[in-house]
C-alpha cells in the first residue's frame, strides 16, 4: 500500500499534543493471495488479488516527548480499493469483485523539525 495523505490537526497545539485527520490517494497492490483451507464442502482454493488506485482516510495522535525532537505518532487508517475475489469448489469455480477494507493501526516515532528548545 502507497499513499498521498493531507493531515488537518482538529484539536490540540501542533507543537505539543495534536489529533487531526487525514485522507488522501492510495495505490494497493496485492499479487494473487491464496488460501486453501481444504476439508470436506469447504473451498479448495480462494485467491485475492488487487492492482488499483482507492482511498484513505483516518485520525491520528501525536504526542510530543518533553525535550527532545522526537513526538509518538500512533494512526488509524482505513484504506478502500476494489479487489477481485476468485475461488474454487471441487470443479465448479467462481469469481466477484467487491470494495475491500484494511484497517491499519501504526504507531512510531517522528522527528520533528525545529531545535528541541523552540518546541
Amino acid at each position: 500500500m502507497v499513499s498521498a495523505r493531507l493531515l488537518l490537526v482538529v484539536v490540540g497545539s501542533p507543537s505539543r499534543a495534536a489529533l487531526y485527520v487525514l485522507g488522501g490517494p492510495a495505490y494497493v497492490g496485492y499479487a494473487d493471495q491464496t488460501l486453501n483451507p481444504g476439508g470436506a464442502g469447504h473451498f479448495d482454493v480462494v485467491g485475492m488479488t488487487a492492482d488499483t488506485l482507492g482511498a484513505v482516510i483516518g485520525i491520528g495522535a501525536r504526542f510530543k516527548v518533553t525535550n527532545t525532537k522526537l513526538a509518538v505518532r500512533a494512526d488509524l487508517e482505513d484504506y478502500r480499493y476494489g479487489a477481485r475475489f476468485s475461488g474454487q469448489v471441487y470443479s465448479a469455480s467462481w469469481s466477484s469483485s467487491r470494495v475491500q477494507n484494511d484497517l491499519v493501526f501504526s504507531l512510531g516515532l517522528s522527528l520533528l523539525p525545529g531545535s528541541a528548545s523552540a518546541r
